[in-house]
């Protein structure tokens, strides 16, 4: 209830006071009201014992899961690798969780993954040095660091982490004295846009380093498309397996950011898909063609550390798409830019829970596509290696007629073409029955579907689509073999309740059991909110509460009389809240027996939950704050955190916390006030 002279926000509180209970239950750490000073320290050092804890596969409040497929894809020792090179691992080796700055980040992927690093090091420093030359390319490397420090300073100690962390590895190397072990680490991370989108300030051949096929992505969301209300962002990354088949996969969670997974090759920041804790999928595949004459590729900021940024610093869709277009207030500020400047033409599927984008890219231009632009008849995307849009903004970010088609059509990538429509009419097939499996399976697709929707596949006799490369898994390097490249790896995303990833080493289709999986963010928490009441005020009261829960994105509430809730509903909920009317100034007699009985009876354990209590009454004073208390005090004395809810002046500068909610029932002011409810 809202006192009178102060000020509050209405659409925070509720919000406020569940963020406060739900903070709690993430962190597990004694809490009434808000934390801060020490109580913030705790936090983190709680924290970080949570991550560590994850990476046995337990399972606890707030913290992650790594749960590895008992086989993996026995295919991979086939695959290509260099000249005295060890064959590829049956799966990406999981670092665990990586925590700290970045430089700490950084060095922890050096110091676990040291020879994964040399491996792929080794075999884009020669790549580089043999077409493009050393001296060019050592040219080349503070072009792109310049661009990478203005994004964010601490993506170079990142990657002066890995070198140092891998020092060991990189010393054995045949190149070890061309360069610093930075500068090779560097190298790595602007593989693709030295390689693939050479920018054309340097010698340059149309065609040079291209690769021969490109990558398939989608994202369905909602119940319209999936079986279940959640987002499914699903990749394969179409490409050699030599060198980026040395893979390593790690949960990384920044000092100042989000906790991010991400799936790589050796010292590469990220690869093609990165999902962050907040469910943010970053999706990135080739894009148009290089396209010389319009200046399409540059010495811009390397999307394999772009993606980290975006990941620990987006909490949303648009905060990514913000990030990869216009970039960021530091950056504009360092560079003088109006815009981000990126490698070259590459083409981003981002995605949170509600929403999802396309955004096609060349270094200076972008343009957007959404949900229906293409006849899309829900809320999906697909993404291939071309482009749609008939427009395009400029780097000052105004819109101009020149289109992105201009850099990359169907016309140009008739391979892709195929791919998309094969994808758009997978969805069409299976549409409101897509869930994590099925993603599975459409990422293995050996068949191809034309515009209509129409199934094709490989007639007895012929060579396998599959061998012929415009599939979702294509097999490269030739037939019946084909080791030499095709999916380096296959990525599922799903946002529900939790947040979950699943991922192969190697061509999905070759993979044996379940998938690689990580649980990245669990039920933010179950909270059952019991309340008694006689009238309906209490009632009310309780319902509000639940629609504050559906504020905080992933928890789940149940409401419940105390009369109704069972031992299961008490041990489930992670977050429980109780209210009651005030009978002459206490606890209702019928529900202080339930309560003891949840104890005494039932054996209920009630540690580290966190509670919260509200109560009404007819009068001004009447004994509300005592009843809450009394409630809080139940919840104290069976080893639970307690927290209240939160208020604020108009200013927003004067913050405090309470001992739980109330409203006044009686004659002076009957009934419950929407403040009250709010």
């Amino acid at each position: 209830m809202q006192m009178k002279g102060m000020a509050m926000n209405p659409n925070k509180l509720m919000s406020r006071t569940i963020g406060a209970w739900l903070l709690a239950v993430c962190c597990c750490v004694p809490v009434a009201g808000c934390l801060a000073g020490a109580a913030a320290e705790q936090v983190k050092k709680m924290r970080g014992e949570t991550l560590e804890k994850a990476v046995a596969g337990k399972s606890f409040h707030g913290g992650f899961q790594y749960l590895p497929g008992p086989i993996g894809n026995p295919s991979t020792q086939h695959y290509e690798v260099s000249p005295g090179h060890p064959p590829y691992e049956q799966r990406a080796r999981f670092l665990g969780v990586l925590r700290g700055s970045w430089y700490e980040i950084g060095h922890q992927v050096g110091t676990k993954a040291g020879d994964l690093v040399r491996w792929v090091s080794d075999v884009w420093w020669k790549q580089h040095t043999e077409e493009y030359g050393l001296d060019n390319t050592m040219k080349a490397l503070p072009l792109y660091e310049a661009q990478i420090a203005a994004l964010n300073p601490e993506l170079i100690q990142f990657m002066k982490g890995i070198a140092k962390g891998a020092e060991a590895e990189l010393d054995k190397s045949p190149y070890a004295q061309s360069s610093s072990h930075y500068e090779k680490v560097l190298n790595t991370n602007i593989f693709d846009a030295w390689s693939y989108r050479h920018p054309t300030k340097y010698p340059w051949t149309p065609g040079q380093g291209a690769e021969e096929n490109g990558c398939s992505a989608f994202v369905t969301i909602g119940t319209g498309p999936n079986k279940r209300d959640e987002m499914i962002a699903a990749h394969n990354r179409h490409t050699s397996f030599n060198p980026k088949c040395y893979q390593l996969v790690y949960i990384g969670q920044p000092d100042d950011g989000n906790a991010f997974w991400v799936l790589t090759a050796g010292a590469a920041g990220a690869a093609c898909q990165v999902v962050n804790e907040k469910g943010v999928s970053l999706i990135l595949n080739a894009g148009g063609d290089q396209h010389a004459e319009q200046h399409a590729n540059a010495f811009g900021v390397s999307w394999f550390l772009l993606f980290l940024h975006v990941a620990a610093y987006a909490d949303t869709a648009d905060q990514a798409i913000e990030m990869l277009t216009r970039g960021t207030p530091d950056y504009r500020a360092r560079t003088g830019r109006q815009s981000l400047l990126r490698t070259g033409t590459w083409n981003f599927l981002i995605s949170d829970r509600t929403g999802c984008t396309i955004v096609e890219t060349t270094a200076d231009r972008y343009a957007m596509r959404r949900p229906g632009d293409l006849g899309e008849i829900g809320n999906y995307l697909v993404m291939t290696n071309h482009n749609y849009c008939n427009y395009s903004f400029d780097e000052n970010n105004r819109r101009t007629d020149v289109p992105m088609t201009r850099f990359g059509n169907e016309k140009t990538y008739p391979g892709s073409a195929k791919r998309f429509w094969t994808l758009m009419g997978d969805i069409r097939h299976h549409y409101g029955r897509i869930d994590s499996v099925l993603a599975m399976q459409l990422l293995s697709g050996h068949h191809q579907r034309d515009r209509d929707g129409r199934l094709i596949v490989s007639r007895k006799g012929e060579i396998p689509l599959q061998y012929q490369g415009d599939v979702s898994c294509p097999h490269l390097g030739g037939y019946p073999g084909g080791w030499k490249g095709g999916a380096a790896d296959a990525k599922v995303a799903v946002h529900g309740e939790d947040l979950r990833i699943y991922w192969t080493l190697g061509r999905p289709c070759e993979w044996q059991g379940p998938w690689d999986e990580v649980r990245l963010k669990k039920k933010t928490a179950d909270v059952l909110i019991a309340y008694d009441s006689l009238t309906g005020n209490t009632e009310r009261m309780a319902q509000a509460v639940a629609e504050g829960v559906k504020r905080v994105p992933g928890a789940v509430a149940m409401v419940k009389r105390v009369s109704e809730v069972t031992k299961e509903d008490l041990e489930a909920a992670e977050a429980i809240v109780l209210g009651c009317p005030t009978y002459y100034a206490n606890i209702p007699g019928r529900m202080k027996t339930v309560m003891d009985d949840w104890s005494w009876k039932m054996k209920v354990d009630f540690t580290d939950k966190v509670g919260g209590a509200f109560a009404t009454g007819g009068g001004q004073m009447g004994g509300k704050e005592h009843v809450v208390v009394s409630l809080l005090l139940f919840m104290i004395n069976n080893r639970m955190v307690v927290a209240g809810p939160l208020y604020q002046d108009e200013e927003g500068q004067d913050i405090w916390a309470e001992t739980g909610a109330g409203a006044m029932t009686g004659p002076i002011d009957p009934g419950i006030s929407p403040k009250e409810l709010d």
